[in-house]
């Protein structure tokens, strides 16, 4: 069986499942993951499919939809095992549904990279990744700047410390050979 795995679907098991893992790291593991898949028999309120897989280490539920003009399973998003889908109620489930999968990028499992039937729709999302990698390059470079400054405080205080060290030590090497301190 043939699995299309959604952005969402990857975002969604970073945030429940691990948050230290890339991507496409993450990626790469659904897709692995969704072979050895479960077909639960009940589906969401919604009609979808629920798939029951371990990832990471964790139970987690695989909402996914069958998509006839891609002749594939799509995974729309990944729920822990533990908060069931229905947890987040009838409506919000089917709207996180249906959100997701209007909004998906649609990811090819062989290649592990971005797969679009319209080139137009393929650039799209590329210069949205381009956007995303340029703000989180920019917040990093905002963090560094800030790391930066602490140190340079931080050298200033030492150093300061370490005058004052050597100005007491001098004083207390003259109070030692019997000078008077000032």
């Amino acid at each position: 069986m043939r699995w299309v795995i959604t952005s969402h679907a990857v975002e969604q098991l970073r945030a429940r499942v691990n948050r230290t893992t890339t991507g496409l790291k993450a990626h790469g593991t659904l897709v692995s993951a969704m072979a050895h898949a479960k077909l639960l028999p009940a589906k969401t309120p919604g009609g979808q499919e629920q798939w029951v897989v371990t990832v990471y280490d964790t139970l987690v539920v695989v909402i996914a939809k069958d998509d006839h003009r891609l002749h594939a399973k799509v995974a729309l998003t990944v729920v822990r095992r533990d908060e069931p889908f229905s947890d987040l109620g009838e409506e919000d489930a089917e709207r996180e549904v249906l959100a997701a999968y209007q909004r998906a990028r649609l990811t090819d499992p062989e290649r592990d990279r971005p797969s679009h039937a319209d080139p137009a729709n393929r650039l799209t999302c590329l210069e949205g990744e381009l956007t995303r990698e340029r703000l989180r390059s920019a917040r990093l470079a905002q963090e560094l700047d800030v790391a930066k400054k602490d140190m340079l405080h931080e050298r200033e205080r030492l150093t300061a410390t370490v005058k004052d060290l050597r100005e007491e030590n001098q004083r207390l090497r003259h109070v030692g050979h019997g000078e008077v301190a000032a």
